[in-house]
């Protein structure tokens, strides 16, 4: 039976299961960098431009991730096999994680890691903006790199 699956703590679990500590920085202050990607049919939409942009901004963030490029590519592959949804949306976290020690709380000494989770796609806009169109904005405020 197709359930949404999460990749956390180096393994794979259903999303109700996935779990983060209230005093880890990616919770208190939103501390990650994120992409979503979406695959159709087991096909993966623009992998290879989706993780270089995600290693970029993971890197502007001063994260570092326990994970190559080529490892998270497969950690999305399978997170999409082990859903078993036909057509998928995984979101790739890169967090800052939990600090090594709560009395020492610089951002610098945390234990960087990765999340995924693989839902089934869904789409942003109705069927009557996707034909006729939406106007967006789009901001140029960056945010700003730790350190």
């Amino acid at each position: 039976m197709a359930e949404s699956i999460a990749f956390i703590d180096d393994q794979f679990v259903p999303v109700s299961e996935a779990k983060i500590s209230i005093m880890e920085p990616t919770f208190t202050k939103s501390d990650v960098v994120y992409d979503t990607l979406s695959s159709c049919k087991g096909y993966i939409f623009r992998i290879d431009d989706h993780l270089q942009r995600f290693e970029a901004s993971y890197s502007a963030m001063q994260l570092a991730p326990p994970y190559s490029v080529d490892d998270i590519r497969h950690i999305v592959a399978e997170c999409i096999v082990r859903s078993e949804f036909e057509d998928t949306c995984v979101t790739l976290m890169a967090t800052r994680g939990p600090f090594l020690d709560l009395a020492d709380r610089d951002i610098r000494k945390c234990k960087n890691g990765l999340m995924a989770v693989c839902v089934p796609y869904y789409w942003v806009l109705g069927k009557d903006k996707q034909t006729s169109g939406v106007n967006m904005v789009i901001t140029e405020n960056q945010r700003v790199p730790v350190g």
